[in-house]
């Protein structure tokens, strides 16, 4: 609909939109697009994509130098090259500051389901993790209220989750989507938008 409005510019989010954008961006060849977390092979098709396993590793290094039991967690949404990225990074985070820390994954299965994420964190913080980071979209809620409950900790991503349990989430991991969305539109104000 947008873009049979004539709409200059269209974003869509997430690595799941990317087929049905990329057939889209094709119907409307005057229309730019543009995706977060994914790429086009459509012409008029922008990628937004972040190197995710940098800024894990970062917040990785934060949870080894943090950590009291020797033992952190990571909580992914779901099993995809995207998350696997975020665990990789986290655990070499977590690993270059002290190899000898142990670091247990495990994965909710979907983005929508805060329940299981809950679930997934009490088990890691039953078995002795006292930091997780959570990288799940709305189950990740799930990971930040148990470590409250709990007295723990968690590591938020993409917006600075603080508020969400002020005190318990130490960090978050921020990819600054907003950014990337900001040099988009003046891309497509300069020219420049490829």
């Amino acid at each position: 609909a947008m873009a049979e409005e004539g709409y200059d510019l269209i974003i869509t989010i997430g690595f799941g939109s990317a087929d049905w954008t990329n057939e889209i961006a094709l119907e409307y060849p005057n229309t730019q697009f543009a995706i977060v977390d994914s790429t086009l092979e459509a012409p008029n098709g922008t990628g937004l994509t972040f190197r995710e396993d940098e800024g894990s590793f970062t917040v990785g290094m934060v949870a080894a130098m943090l950590t009291e039991t020797g033992k952190v967690g990571y909580i992914g949404g779901m099993d995809v090259p995207l998350l696997r990225r975020f665990e990789l990074g986290y655990i070499e985070g977590v690993k270059y500051v002290d190899p000898d820390i142990e670091v247990v994954s495990g994965w909710v299965g979907a983005f929508n389901d805060p329940n299981k994420g809950k679930e997934l964190a009490l088990t890691q913080y039953a078995e002795g993790v006292d930091i997780i980071f959570a990288a799940a979209g709305k189950s990740g809620e799930g990971v930040l209220q148990a470590s409250k409950e709990q007295g723990l900790y968690s590591i938020g991503v993409d917006s600075d989750q603080d508020y969400m349990q002020p005190g318990h989430v130490i960090t978050s991991m921020l990819k600054r989507v907003d950014l990337s969305i900001v040099a988009a539109v003046e891309d497509l104000v300069n020219g420049t938008l490829a």
